[in-house]
């Protein structure tokens, strides 16, 4: 591990987590509708996670993704890592406007 950049590392299996997008409160939001409509096509899908070097969510979408861009992501996502992914639970609207104040006191408590 030594040379990694990152502060942790997930030792059992691996953390799967959700891509959000973040619109301002000023944004056109028939926009960003016609934008996460178009990356939940199949296109849209294999065209955004080609670009971030990903697992599109669309089914269907990894058919339309060059042979390259297939062989990265079936190396990066062994169907035996798939079985061990951790799915982070739903954290409701209250908890995620107190989630860095209960981060702060964990880090306290344990030294962090």
């Amino acid at each position: 591990m030594q040379g990694l950049s990152c502060g942790e590392l997930t030792l059992e299996g691996a953390t799967y987590y959700l891509q959000n997008f973040v619109v301002s409160a000023k944004a056109d939001t028939g926009l960003a509708q016609e934008w996460i409509a178009w990356v939940n096509t199949l296109r849209g899908g294999a065209h955004y996670a080609s670009a971030l070097w990903v697992k599109p969510c669309a089914i269907g979408a990894m058919d339309l993704m060059d042979a390259d861009m297939q062989g990265f992501v079936a190396r990066s996502y062994p169907p035996e890592a798939l079985l061990k992914l951790w799915w982070q639970p739903e954290q409701p609207v209250g908890f995620v406007k107190s989630r860095e104040g209960y981060a702060r006191a964990y880090r306290d408590v344990v030294g962090k």
